[in-house]
């Protein structure tokens, strides 16, 4: 069953194979790396796509505080 499957994954006994089309999409989505880009965090699609969400409030925020203490690691870290 599902529970003894996550256990064992848990536990380091199990390896992760997945069978069918959606859990080959879900790995896949676990696996892409979207971060914030004044914080340390993982962005979902929404996320990325608003520029009004709570993620993106947020790391604007982090821009802002980041602007205060340096202005040029704002510079460095916009690319």
């Amino acid at each position: 069953n599902n529970e003894k499957q996550m256990r064992a994954l848990m536990d380091g006994e199990g390896n992760m194979a997945p069978s069918t089309e959606q859990e080959i999409a879900d790995l896949q989505a676990a696996f892409a790396i979207q971060p914030a880009p004044f914080g340390s965090w993982n962005m979902c699609d929404s996320c990325i796509a608003s520029d009004a969400g709570p993620s993106a409030n947020l790391s604007m925020r982090y821009r802002d505080l980041a602007t205060a203490v340096d202005g040029e690691i704002v510079t460095a870290l916009s690319g």
